[in-house]
């Protein structure tokens, strides 16, 4: 029989399913208010939860490579978030 970890969380779903994302959660991800959540689909068929820039970073990981080592997390987290606040301030003026 399959051990259930010590820590669990089981939030409702709601009709819009839509769930509360338990603090512990989002700190141990480190997401704050307006952040996204990323979800991936393991071939084992399991949900994980991850911080959205993570997947970004893996991504770019994939696409670039070594040229990815020249940079820290903090740097490529700089560069991200310039990347995000053009496409925020190219939505506002479509809007």
């Amino acid at each position: 029989m399959k051990k259930i970890p010590e820590i669990y969380y089981a939030p409702t779903l709601t009709a819009k399913r839509q769930v509360t994302v338990p603090m512990q959660i989002c700190d141990t991800l480190g997401l704050k208010p307006g952040d996204k959540l990323g979800m991936i689909i393991t071939p084992e068929g399991k949900v994980e939860l991850i911080n959205f820039d993570e997947i970004i970073h893996l991504r770019m990981r994939e696409q670039y490579g070594d040229m990815m080592d020249k940079y820290s997390k903090e740097e490529l987290d700089r560069i991200m978030n310039m990347a995000k606040d053009l496409v925020r301030s190219s939505k506002r003026r479509e809007e």
